[in-house]
């Protein structure tokens, strides 16, 4: 299977500290590294000022250490001996690791791989129950202007605070540290989207503003500030280094980077994304005739084109859209659909701050059993063989159930369709030798 090669995306040239301390310079002649010596006096030889690196390669046992601390990640490996031998060209740290031949064979592999009891026994966690899972990635995908943005940063002030989300969504419980990475945001719009929020001056929520520039996935600014905080990524195509954002193989490219970043012990990442150019703008087909049932549009494969790149690194997919009919307008509706969400079904958010407007038929349970036509049915009839009442069997069908019948029409067709089986049932079991249906 094709899988793109990223180790050169881990050279820092895009890295401040990476220009200021030479590491992506190209190898240089050392004496080249001197060449301003004092000038000459009475012709006599004068030794330059400046000391000379006394490390000019990589130390092989250092490399072999490294490597195995790593578990055989070679840019991880790098990373290790950057504080060792920083004073060193990148390009000649890479040329040194690649002449070193490592001592073992593979023989130790036993000690990479896990068994059934050695896996960690913590189930899934989750930072908000059902939409943000730990060490995990998730998208919020919309088209522009459909308040990702007002989205995102709720959900990031509440998981920052250990608080739920718009009264329905467990949090933490504890507070959790967030950096939250805006570049096309200038930061006196990001301070007026955090105040009309409510989010505080604190080290628990960090942002980085266009004004601050960027960092890029793989620069050592953005795996050491990842440490221990969830990051979201505002969008997602600032820091996706592919060509084609909509391309299956090239989703491992931004997978790799993602679960690089997770492996340094980030505690998740949340991506703002925008759609394919033909994907769906509307989440319903419209009705063909009166009393159709609308058809859902939206799903994982025409949100994020070659989304099965992603594997099981992709936890969570929320769709987004405004419905109100002005977009410019402070009242938003916000239609939020699940594509990658087991158990949680469509919900409706309104205003800014963002609170509940609807949660399917009953607001007061996010997470019910998925249902299907015949698994509402056979409840019902069961309701009618107690001698239940049309509304007592509505009123139980809809809090049982998302896709509950809303009319009496509906049941007193499936009535008749009970009526017709059961009186099948008792011709049948009249008759010698049958076997009752019942």
């Amino acid at each position: 299977m094709y899988k793109p090669d990223i180790s050169h995306l881990y050279q820092p040239e895009a890295d401040p500290l990476a220009e200021l301390m030479g590491w992506n310079r190209p190898p240089q002649p050392i004496d080249d590294l001197f060449e301003h010596e004092a000038p000459a006096i009475d012709d006599a030889p004068q030794q330059s000022s400046i000391i000379r690196p006394s490390i000019e390669k990589i130390d092989p046992q250092d490399y072999i250490n490294a490597m195995r601390q790593t578990q055989g990640n070679r840019d991880a490996a790098i990373r290790l001996l950057i504080p060792k031998y920083g004073q060193l060209p990148l390009s000649s740290v890479y040329e040194s690791v690649n002449n070193i031949r490592l001592p073992y064979d593979g023989s130790d592999w036993r000690q990479f791989c896990w068994s059934f009891d050695e896996l960690p026994k913590e189930p899934p966690q989750f930072l908000l129950q059902g939409l943000v899972e730990k060490s995990t990635l998730t998208f919020i995908v919309g088209q522009s202007y459909n308040c990702k943005s007002w989205l995102a940063l709720s959900m990031a002030k509440c998981i920052s605070e250990g608080m739920s989300f718009v009264d329905y969504f467990d949090g933490p419980g504890e507070p959790v540290p967030i950096l939250y990475h805006v570049p096309d945001m200038h930061a006196a719009m990001v301070r007026k989207y955090m105040s009309i929020l409510g989010i505080k001056n604190t080290e628990m929520f960090l942002v980085r503003p266009m004004e601050l520039g960027m960092w890029t996935l793989a620069s050592n600014h953005m795996l050491k500030s990842a440490q221990g905080r969830l990051i979201f990524l505002d969008v997602t195509g600032y820091f996706n280094p592919v060509e084609d954002t909509n391309s299956y193989q090239d989703s491992y490219v931004f997978a790799e980077l993602i679960i690089n970043l997770i492996a340094e012990g980030c505690l998740g990442v949340v991506g703002l994304y925008h759609p394919p150019k033909k994907s769906p703008i509307m989440p319903y087909k419209p009705r063909k005739k009166e009393g159709d049932e609308p058809t859902f549009q939206w799903s994982l494969e025409n949100s994020i084109i070659g989304s099965a790149g992603y594997g099981g690194i992709l936890r969570s997919c929320l769709r987004v859209r405004n419905m109100a009919t002005d977009k410019n307008d402070d009242h938003p509706i916000l239609l939020v659909a699940p594509l990658k969400n087991p158990g949680l079904h469509s919900f409706t958010l309104e205003e800014i701050p963002l609170t509940m407007k609807d949660l399917g038929k009953n607001p007061a349970k996010a997470y019910r059993p998925l249902d299907s036509k015949a698994t509402v049915k056979a409840a019902a009839f069961e309701l009618f063989a107690a001698g239940k009442s049309y509304r007592e069997i509505l009123d139980t069908l809809t809090a049982k159930f998302r896709d509950a019948p809303t009319s009496t029409g509906t049941l007193a067709n499936w009535h008749k369709e009970w009526e017709q089986r059961r009186s099948v049932d008792r011709s049948v079991s009249k008759q010698p030798g049958k076997v009752t249906l019942q």
